[in-house]
Parts: C-alpha cells; structure tokens; sequence
C-alpha cells in the first residue's frame, strides 16, 4: 500500500522523516477530489490538469492564482504540489486552513490524514530544531526530495541552503477577490474518451 511521508527540513543538511500516513489517497488526491467537486461541482468530471471556468480552460495548478477562489482553499492546494514547503512560522496558519477545508468542502471518504495533519502541525509549531515541513505524496511515485546528478544517476537528499527548486506555501497566492464561487460557477472541461 502506498502512503505519504511528513518530512521536516532544517535550515541546512537532508530532510527527516517525521510521520508515514498509509494509504497515500487518503491525503493529496483526497485534496484534489474536493477542489475539483467544490470548484466543478463534479468530481468525476475531474481533469486534474484542467478545469473550466465559464468558457474558459485553467490549469488546474493555476487556481492557487484565482482570486476567486478563497485564500485558505488555495493554499490547501498549493500544500500538495511537488517541492512544496510549509514555514514553521505558518504551521498554525495551516493548520486553521486545513480545519475550513474540512469543514466546508465535501470529503466523500472523510477528511482522510487532513485530521492528522492539522494536530501534527499545531505540535511542531512550538519546536525550533526545522525551519519547514514537505511532503513525499504518495510512496510510489519518485521522491521528489532527492537530486539527482546532471553528470550521473547518483542523488542525493535535498539541501534548503544549497537547493532551490522548492517553494513556500502561501507566497505569491494573492488575496481573496471578495468574488467567490458561488458567485461565478467554475466547471470541468468534459473528458476526453
């Protein structure tokens, strides 16, 4: 079975392992699921490359940009992109967001390691021995916290004072609009057969 791994980075030196959640579907793509139900109001019509917006087609990895959408949603989102990195200093922040994700948007299986998250992150807010938390989303898949060498297949562990592909959840995701969904729907473009 697959699962998702709760790292922390100190300012300099490899990531640690804190948390391992079984069943890595029970996290991101539980998240996407209820972005897309929420936002398309079908969540078997999900694309998750795209999603329509009136006559419009947006990547779906744009929508942390959508002033539309609510900030909080948006940053959820933007919590389960590769290379992504939650501040310390925002974990409580994050943590209320997980809290109104969950209770406003539709989670057919239950909130999932959502719940988990938000516990584990208000108890590391506290402690000084990391500078942020990342995610490995799903077992399976490449770890995206590893480099590999231009020059050979050899990697090695990410580095925040030497690496620079990551990115902190919440920078450049804009306000809110004060214009929301419900004022404009969103759909999902239909999928292809």
């Amino acid at each position: 079975m697959s699962y998702t791994t709760m790292l922390l980075f100190p300012a300099s030196g490899p990531p640690r392992d804190h948390a391992e959640y079984p069943n890595a579907h029970r996290a991101h793509p539980l998240i996407w699921s209820a972005f897309a139900e929420r936002f398309a109001g079908d969540r078997g019509a999900c694309d998750p490359m795209k999603i329509r917006k009136g006559s419009e087609v947006t990547k779906f990895w744009e929508l942390d940009k959508d002033p539309t959408i609510p900030r909080v949603y948006r940053l959820v989102l933007q919590m389960t992109w590769d290379h992504a990195l939650v501040r310390r200093a925002d974990l409580l922040m994050m943590a209320d967001a997980l809290d109104t994700f969950i209770s406003d948007l539709p989670l057919e299986f239950g909130a999932g390691h959502l719940l988990a998250w938000t516990k584990e992150f208000r108890a590391l807010a506290g402690r000084d021995d990391f500078v942020a938390v990342g995610f490995i989303g799903t077992s399976v898949a490449d770890d995206v916290w590893r480099v590999r060498s231009e020059d050979s297949d050899e990697c090695r562990d990410y580095d925040l004072s030497r690496d620079t592909d990551h990115y902190f959840v919440g920078d450049g995701v804009p306000e809110d609009s004060g214009v929301h969904v419900n004022d404009e729907p969103i759909t999902m473009p239909p999928r292809k057969p």
